[in-house]
Parts: C-alpha cells; sequence; structure tokens
C-alpha cells in the first residue's frame, strides 16, 4: 500500500509519490605531500519526498502541511512508495499548487526536505535507564 504519513497521521488523497535515491558526494583531500589524489565520502543525503495530492482546504491532514511549511517545523514522515516504508524527519519546502481544469481535482505537489532519521526512542529510554543504574553503582567521594 502507497502513503505518506507526517507525524503518524496519514495524509488523505494522496495521488502519487516519488521518493529520491538517498547519496553521499565524494569530496577531494589530497594533500600537497601527496602524488595521487585522495577522495572522501560525504555524510547520507536523505534527499526528498514528493507527493501530489488532491487538495481539499478544510483537510486537516492538507492544512497541517501549511502550516509544517509556515512555521519550518521538522516533522516525522513515514513512506511507502512500493519499495518499503521509510521513516525520516523532514521539513515541508514547497505546497505548489498545480493548474487544474474547472471541475477537475485541485493537485497540490508537496516537496519535503528528508534530514535525519529519528533516533529509536525505545534504545535511548532502555539506554539512559542503565546509564543511571551505573551511576547509582558507582560510590563517588566528590
Amino acid at each position: 500500500m502507497i502513503y505518506v504519513k507526517r507525524n503518524g497521521v496519514t495524509v488523505n488523497e494522496l495521488l502519487t509519490i516519488t521518493a529520491s535515491d538517498q547519496r553521499r558526494d565524494p569530496f577531494e583531500r589530497t594533500t600537497h605531500s601527496e602524488t595521487t589524489d585522495a577522495k572522501q565520502m560525504s555524510i547520507v543525503d536523505r534527499g526528498f519526498l514528493s507527493f501530489e495530492i488532491n487538495y481539499i482546504a478544510i483537510d486537516p491532514t492538507h492544512q497541517g502541511l501549511i502550516d509544517s511549511l509556515a512555521g519550518l517545523s521538522e516533522d516525522i514522515f513515514t513512506f511507502d512508495d512500493g519499495n518499503g516504508e521509510v521513516t525520516s524527519y523532514g521539513m515541508v519546502q514547497s505546497f505548489k499548487y498545480q493548474s487544474s481544469p474547472v471541475d477537475a481535482l485541485m493537485r497540490v505537489r508537496v516537496d519535503v526536505l528528508l534530514i535525519a532519521e529519528p533516533p529509536n526512542l525505545l534504545l535511548q529510554e532502555s539506554g539512559s535507564e542503565l546509564l543511571t543504574e551505573a551511576f547509582e553503582d558507582l560510590e563517588l567521594d566528590l
């Protein structure tokens, strides 16, 4: 099933979805003392998520996308474009009204910049509990 969710809520009236590939860019790291070029890879660029919706002004999921754009908020986007589910933090970069004939769908293209993979909160919680227990076991003279 193809879908887009923003903060756990499915975006209604989804028409199409396109996700870009994740990528790393090479950069030069050669020094003056080296006789051959040396390159290194950058950090992972998570890419973009673009999707089209049949825009309905009173739909709260559509209004939420507009609010996210206006508020520069970082949201959690979960989507499946047919290649498996992906979850990432993202920021709505554009909300573009497409031309539409009279009495037809009001198409809107939404572009989301994917910025980071959300941390696993369960691991964070269990890790902090272990850390707290470890500190409780220490007897420090301060």
